[in-house]
């Protein structure tokens, strides 16, 4: 009868442990990330759900954006570079898809196919699911960006980027406009609008002021914005003060890397932006940057310690973990209604 006893009671500390397993590997990609920032000094709990969540990603001398938007689905907007590609994808699972128990991107955009923008796309194909990619209108004769489009060609749903274009949804809209230079890869550069309740981006790429007075004549109050992803990281050849008169941002971004050999940004371009009283945010400054937009969110940006999740935030959220043995750790999430919703924790 003891021995009866003894198995039964072997058996379930053994389901215990198969459950707690089971279930640490179901939800560590979520919890990981959140018990490491309750041990910072103070971070922001952002929700996504029924918001649009814009990032700009520190990926050093490089370019990558991505947009959570209300309605679930996930928008990229270049990759970075090779050098980047492994914080890129951190950043990615921690703070962009880790609400989506998969690691599914629905709009992947490569603006451009210079490799500081598309220098990550290799790893985040082989890393990620992807619904549609949007490719450069002009390929690149660099070995990487051929490496990426034949693996394009062959294994993913591509749209190929030249005419304008519109993704709508009743909270946000995409617009591609059409691109109106074919002279090189930057100024073939796609640049996108995307709205969501009365904000509104715009990512320059790396086109000229060249080609910026093209889109001016073409587009006019269409490329009125609230931020602006300033093109080319800065450089003295875009963001001419014509184009900031008509774009008109409350905040410009660049992204940046700290002490590139290109002299980005421009003491011009920065002095342009001081002019025409435009908040200037660097990615090589700030580190990562993040937009919140939305009915729980007065628009503002975020460049100190968040975490990103679904839940809605009229909770509070509070994690306690016990070391319960050197191989068991519990955790225990308790929500407590809040009298209104807040942003920071």
């Amino acid at each position: 009868m003891t021995n009866i006893k003894q198995k039964i009671k072997k058996l379930i500390i053994i389901l215990i442990f198969m459950i707690i397993f089971t279930l640490s590997l179901v939800f560590y990609s979520n919890l990981n990330p959140l018990i490491k920032h309750m041990f910072a000094d103070e971070f922001d709990l952002v929700s996504s759900k029924d918001n649009m969540l814009v990032h700009f990603i520190n990926v050093g001398q490089a370019d990558a954006s991505a947009i959570n938007f209300p309605d679930g689905k996930v928008m990229l907007i270049d990759t970075g570079s090779k050098d980047s590609n492994s914080t890129y994808i951190k950043y990615l699972k921690e703070n962009v898809v880790n609400t989506k128990m998969n690691n599914h991107i629905d709009y992947l955009v490569l603006s451009h196919a210079d490799m500081d923008h598309v220098g990550g796309t290799m790893k985040l194909l082989k890393n990620f699911s992807i619904g549609t990619i949007y490719m450069p209108k002009i390929a690149s004769d660099s070995n990487g960006y051929a490496e990426i489009l034949n693996y394009v060609e062959n294994k993913c749903k591509y749209v190929t980027l030249g005419e304008e274009f519109s993704i709508k949804n009743k909270h946000y809209r995409i617009t591609f406009f059409e691109i109106l230079n074919s002279t090189n890869t930057n100024d073939s550069s796609q640049i996108i609008k995307v709205e969501g309740f009365d904000k509104s981006f715009l990512f320059a790429g790396d086109v000229s002021s060249a080609v910026e007075h093209d889109y001016i004549e073409r587009y006019g109050k269409e490329l009125d914005i609230d931020v602006l992803k300033v093109a080319h990281h800065g450089s003295s050849s875009s963001s001419s003060d014509e184009f900031l008169k008509v774009t008109t941002p409350e905040y410009a971004v660049i992204s940046v890397g700290f002490g590139n050999d290109y002299g980005h940004p421009s003491y011009d371009v920065l002095e342009r932006l001081k002019i025409n009283n435009i908040k200037t945010l660097r990615t090589d400054k700030k580190d990562n940057i993040l937009f919140t937009i939305g009915d729980d969110y007065s628009f503002k940006p975020l460049t100190s310690v968040y975490f990103v999740t679904d839940m809605s935030l009229d909770y509070s959220v509070v994690v306690i973990v016990l070391d319960v043995s050197l191989l068991i750790v519990c955790v225990f999430i308790i929500f407590k209604k809040d009298k209104k919703k807040r942003n920071k924790r």
